[in-house]
């Protein structure tokens, strides 16, 4: 590929910067996702007898995504 000045080259740059952010962003997300999931999985809160809880889900509903720019 051939660019034609710095412009070109820094619009390219930038295009697969973004992409490549936005797959890492995926992948991290999954996994933490994924994680989370397993978290509340795990346990029932009211396992530990009549002192139980209950969770909130806070932490897992807390997992957003933000714009790359």
């Amino acid at each position: 590929m051939v660019f034609k000045n710095q412009k070109e080259l820094e619009s390219f740059l930038l295009k697969k910067c973004q992409s490549a952010l936005s797959k890492a962003q995926d992948r991290v997300y999954a996994i933490i996702k994924r994680f989370l999931d397993q978290f509340y999985a795990d346990y029932g809160p009211h396992e530990g007898g009549k002192f139980g809880y209950d969770r909130t889900y806070q932490l897992l509903n807390s997992l957003v995504k933000q714009r790359i720019v």
